[in-house]
């Protein structure tokens, strides 16, 4: 089990992630192998008007302390993100491509 960021999204003036848990399984019979995997949305970070907020996925706020406790260092890492592109260090910056290279 891993629970990690999604690449947030800006819309506008507002940010937003989820946070989600992935797990995966394999199973093996004589001859052949069965690989199981699975995502799930575990809570949802928004940012607007200089604020975040956290929110379950029924829709109810969570506490900073709350979400912090349950998320350790998720929070931290949204904020990072939302920092503007030059001050940037964080999983979801991507080098820019170089001269001749092509993106899909």
């Amino acid at each position: 089990m891993k629970i990690d960021l999604e690449q947030p999204v800006r819309i506008g003036d507002v940010a937003v992630a989820a946070i989600v848990e992935t797990t995966m399984a394999c199973h093996e019979w004589p001859g052949r192998l069965a690989v199981q995997s699975r995502k799930r949305p575990l809570a949802v970070l928004v940012h607007r008007a200089g604020v975040t907020r956290a929110y379950d996925v029924e829709g109810r706020e969570i506490s900073p302390d709350a979400f912090d406790g349950l998320f350790p260092d998720q929070r931290s890492s949204f904020e990072q993100w939302l920092r503007p592109d030059g001050e940037r260090e964080d999983k979801f910056t991507r080098p820019a491509p170089s001269s001749g290279s092509r993106t899909p």
